[in-house]
């Protein structure tokens, strides 16, 4: 077999992501979909099939990082992955009612955030499917892409899920053993951010960044869930909000003139606030956007690539309202006008040693409260597709050098909101982060003008 073909070294905010795995502070990402079509062969082929296409698209999936524990890590192409050694069927033991909790795709999601990807095995791919067939219904499943932060940011998976759905409609004449296994690409790594957007910072903003990046305290009146601690178990939940209901809430916010996520960032501060004891005063939240509209050739619309930036938003103890919500949606609005400018990734080029910055902050007190992503709504399925996604579930690993809580945010084809609830095991007790599950989703509704009054 032929050597591991050497790529380009790691960037910035892709050696954040190789260091935080290889410490064991972060593992991974999921997103996961539902796909409904005709079945007209054994399925099992048919997404192996459709995987090997995909793979062969997108030259990140055989990329690897390597060397992550030195200054100077860097990527590889494996010489060949055979889909297959990728790809796990589980078969449902129950039928999912579209309920508000998907009790068992929760448990598989959560062991996949628990299953970090072997940093000492680069012949694997750091990626992988986990596809859920129903008990019932044949030409329907839900397909979990789990994958390296570095690879991939939750905007590209999306892309991914979009181009599995489109193959599957689509099967190629070739249905061999030897047509599952996808050699290396011809076709270069696309360049790292900073290479792409120039990430310019403000001195002003460079200083506070250096403040929060290398100062290791934080004032007892914000909530930060104690000090940072290893090892890190993920610990993971989800609840489906019902289309009726979500289209209450965005039909609210539109009304309030807000987008979806300005929200439900302050819905969660105020839930947070009201189980906290009076003692914590303020709340911080890290909120991720993407810059791929920023990026020029050669990314294109259909490429797949780490793009996302960060702002950091302040909540003080107070109920939701409106007007807050519109605050936080104002804050995101002046972060994205930037352009990529003054935003944490573009102060990495500060850091020397990812290493041993992350390995300082290891027992410090966390300098966020929070985190809150939001992969958007996906794009409805083209007409002529045989096989359309339905519903999308966003979720993370915890990060044990974070925030306490993370939300991951997603609207499926099918129009529904889901929230995606991340924490480490022992940092948060299940039974806070149950009250905090219930009464943001009956905030959710009520604000939508349903009827709160529910149980999970």
């Amino acid at each position: 077999m032929s050597q591991p073909q050497r790529l380009r070294q790691v960037g910035q905010l892709e050696k954040y992501s190789t260091t935080r795995s290889h410490l064991g502070l972060y593992n991974n990402v999921a997103v996961t979909a539902s796909y409904i079509g005709v079945v007209d062969q054994h399925l099992k082929i048919a997404v192996h099939d459709a995987l090997a296409i995909v793979t062969s698209q997108h030259p990140n999936l055989s990329a690897v990082p390597v060397e992550e524990e030195t200054l100077n890590p860097y990527f590889i192409y494996l010489t060949e992955i055979e889909v297959t050694q990728v790809t796990t069927f589980v078969k449902r033991s129950l039928h999912y009612d579209e309920g508000s909790h998907d009790a068992e795709l929760d448990e598989i999601v959560q062991d996949q955030h628990n299953q970090p990807f072997q940093h000492h095995k680069p012949e694997r791919p750091f990626w992988r499917l986990v596809v859920l067939t129903d008990l019932q219904n044949e030409s329907e499943f839900m397909a979990s892409f789990v994958f390296h932060h570095s690879l991939a940011d939750t905007g590209s998976t999306v892309i991914f899920h979009e181009c599995l759905a489109a193959a599957l409609s689509r099967p190629g004449a070739n249905t061999s053993k030897s047509a599952r296994v996808v050699q290396t690409p011809c076709t270069p790594l696309l360049p790292p951010l900073e290479e792409l957007n120039p990430l310019t910072v403000s001195e002003g903003f460079a200083e506070k960044a250096r403040s929060r990046f290398f100062v290791h305290d934080a004032p007892e009146y914000i909530w930060s869930a104690g000090k940072t601690r290893v090892p890190m178990e993920v610990r993971f939940r989800s609840i489906a909000v019902s289309v009726r209901d979500t289209r209450g809430f965005i039909s609210a916010c539109k009304k309030h003139h807000c987008a979806v996520v300005g929200p439900l960032q302050t819905i969660l501060a105020s839930t947070l606030f009201s189980l906290l004891p009076e003692q914590y005063s303020t709340l911080i939240c890290d909120g991720a956007v993407s810059l791929r509209r920023w990026l020029n050739p050669p990314v294109s619309s259909k490429s797949m690539g780490c793009w996302v930036g960060s702002f950091i938003e302040t909540y003080e103890r107070q109920q939701f309202s409106w007007g807050e919500a519109r605050r936080s949606r104002q804050t995101i609005e002046t972060a994205l006008s930037k352009g990529g400018a003054d935003m944490a990734v573009g102060c990495f080029k500060y850091i020397e040693d990812f290493n041993e910055y992350l390995s300082a902050k290891i027992g410090q007190p966390r300098g966020t409260s929070f985190e809150v992503s939001n992969v958007g709504a996906v794009r409805p399925s083209p007409v002529d597709d045989s096989w359309k996604l339905g519903r999308v579930l966003f979720s993370q690993s915890a990060n044990a050098v974070g925030g306490a809580l993370k939300l991951s945010v997603a609207t499926g084809n099918d129009k529904g909101l889901n929230l995606g609830f991340s924490w480490q095991n022992g940092v948060l007790e299940e039974s806070f982060v149950y009250l905090v599950i219930q009464d943001m989703l009956s905030k959710i509704i009520i604000l939508g003008g349903g009827d709160g009054s529910l149980h999970l």
